[in-house]
Parts: C-alpha cells; structure tokens; sequence
C-alpha cells in the first residue's frame, strides 16, 4: 500500500491529535493552505485568541467575582428585603466584573468548536489520502483552508461595562 507524503509530514502533528488539543493540531496544518495575506490573518487570530493559563485565570476570576456580587444580592435581597434599587446596584456591579471574563470564556468555547471541527474535517481527509493514489489523490483537492476566527468585539463589552458603571452609579444614589 502507497503511503501518501502527508502520513509523515511535520505539518500534520499526530500527537497533537491524540492528546486532543485542536489549537496545537491547527497550529500544524496553518502553513501553505491559503493566499498569504488571508493565511497570516488566520495565522494572527489564532494566535491572539489562543488560550493560556493567565488568560483562562484571569476569565474564570472576572466570571467568578461577578457571579460573587450576583449571588450576594440575591442572598442579601433575601434575607434583608433590599429595595429594588438595591438589587439593580448589585445586578451593575455584578455585571461590570462578570462581563469581560463571561465573554472570553464564551468566545474561546465557539473558537475551540471551530477549530475541532474544522480538525476532523482534515483528519477525514488525511485518512481518506492513505487509501488513494495517483489520480485519485486530485479528486480530494488541498486540505481545507484553516478556518479565519470571527474578530473579538471589545468594545462591545467595554460598552456594556460602562453601562454597568452607569447603572451601578445611578442605582446606588437612588438607593439612599
């Protein structure tokens, strides 16, 4: 049986695929398949989205904190029968902490979806090239272009965190 020259190409990370991690796995198979300029916006993406341990503590903080302050005016709303403009203050406050990390968590997740699934998508392919020789090989064509994530919008977050401030601001002088 003929081994196609992808079985061994450094460009496909085997190991990657068996630990499970699409970043690493992308990370190989990013070189050759797109015009460059297309090819080095997908290439700078992901390398800007990708998570680390910094990143990953710092979101799961914010999410935390806010979810801390939520919790804290449902529970203090409870038990010490907060005005409603109490419990918007804490919904504010909760939501200027909460935001930044919630939205980094949930971008990461879709981006992590969209990498494995453009990842089995290859590896399909790879596995399909084992089995195919000569003319055949063209029907496959070129491995799939690596998917161009969608941009982060910060600045809709921050929009949404100084409305939070403001809300927070206006809650608590009303709450006097």
């Amino acid at each position: 049986m003929a081994h196609h020259p992808y079985d061994h190409d450094p460009r496909f990370p085997q190991s990657a695929a068996a630990r499970g991690n699409p970043w690493e796995l992308a990370e190989g198979w990013i070189a050759d398949t797109r015009p460059a300029a297309q090819r080095r916006e997908a290439v700078d993406r992901m390398a800007r989205y990708r998570p680390n341990a910094l990143k990953r503590i710092l979101a799961w903080a914010s999410a935390g904190f806010g979810g801390l302050w939520m919790a804290m005016g449902l529970l203090l709303g409870v038990v010490d029968d907060l005005g409603g403009w109490d419990a918007v203050a804490f919904v504010g406050i909760a939501s200027l902490f909460g935001l930044p990390g919630l939205y980094w968590l949930l971008r990461t997740r879709e981006d992590r979806r969209t990498i494995a699934r453009w990842t089995a998508r290859v590896q399909e392919q790879q596995q399909m090239r084992r089995f195919l020789t000569g003319p055949d090989l063209e029907l496959l064509g070129e491995p799939e272009p690596v998917p161009l994530l969608p941009k982060r919008r910060w600045a809709w977050v921050l929009a949404g965190q100084f409305a939070a401030f403001w809300v927070f601001v206006v809650a608590t002088n009303f709450a006097v």
